[in-house]
């Protein structure tokens, strides 16, 4: 209860509650840049599940550049 009535204090005095991802979000404003990766890999440290997406697909992507199977195209 303490934490709400602190925040709504700060939020009745204008400040606007940001969380790591919106900001990262305002600064990186975009994906079509030259540094996309260096992002993407920022957002896999703010957002665990991200960085084990990004994981996951670099292995498949590596997998179909050295032409191996698929996890789903084995039967």
């Amino acid at each position: 209860m303490a934490q709400e009535i602190t925040l709504a204090r700060v939020v009745q005095a204008g400040v606007v509650p940001r969380d790591a991802a919106a900001i990262v979000a305002e600064i990186q404003h975009i994906w079509n840049r030259d540094d996309a990766m260096e992002w993407a890999s920022l957002w896999g440290g703010v957002f665990t599940e991200y960085g084990l997406l990004m994981e996951s697909h670099q292995q498949a992507q590596n997998r179909v550049s050295n032409q191996a199977l698929l996890d789903a195209q084995r039967s």
